[in-house]
């Protein structure tokens, strides 16, 4: 039995949007999907909503992604989601997140 499977919501086919980390719950490394969609914005300020990761976090992704990688993302929404409602507070996520918002 696969303990991570239930943090996935995929096989094993590529998806945009989304990518896979490994977290530590104790001693046991579990495999955690983040998911992350970006559009356009109706809206005078883009929304900006992370669930299972901290929003502050998202914000200064965002911002080095604006500073350092040339990524307009001013006006447009962006929405992430850890899947299976867990929280990562690991800095490791960045990397996961930064793929999943390019992908």
């Amino acid at each position: 039995s696969n303990p991570s499977a239930i943090f996935l919501s995929r096989g094993e086919e590529e998806t945009s949007g989304s990518s896979v980390m490994v977290v530590w719950e104790g001693t046991r490394p579990l495999l955690v999907e983040i998911q992350a969609l970006v559009d356009y914005s109706q809206l005078a300020n883009p929304r900006r909503v992370a669930v299972g990761l901290e929003q502050n976090r998202l914000s200064l992704l965002l911002a080095v992604l604006h500073k350092h990688g040339g990524l307009q993302m001013a006006d447009q929404d962006v929405f992430v989601n850890v899947v299976g409602g867990v929280k990562v507070t690991e800095t490791s996520a960045d990397l996961a997140l930064v793929m999943a918002l390019l992908s």
